[in-house]
């Protein structure tokens, strides 16, 4: 092991199943996450953040320092939906099959 190999990252894979591929608005998202180690990953937990971010353009009037106005392309966003779920606490997890957390 060498001296800065603690700076690299873990070997692995990461992924979300959801139960279906879409949901209405205020419905509860179900799914599970999977974990594959390729190597020994001491974990402090496994935590899933969602973000649902809309954007879209927008023209609005802009007033140019010599009080002429004109209309201008901007990119506006709203954060819609913002969630964190603790999946798991501290875990340790080893080269092997994946483990699944609801």
């Amino acid at each position: 092991m060498g001296l800065l190999s603690h700076l690299t990252h873990p070997k692995g894979k990461i992924w979300i199943s959801l139960d279906k591929a879409t949901f209405q608005e205020g419905e509860p998202v179900v799914g599970k996450v999977n974990i594959q180690a390729e190597e020994y990953i001491q974990s402090k937990g496994v935590k899933v953040e969602a973000r649902v971010v809309e954007s879209w353009n927008e023209m609005v009037w802009v007033t140019l320092p010599n009080n002429q106005r004109i209309q201008e392309n901007q990119r506006r966003t709203n954060n819609l939906y913002q969630r964190d779920v603790q999946v798991a606490g501290p875990t340790d997890f080893g080269k092997g099959p994946a483990q699944t957390f609801p």
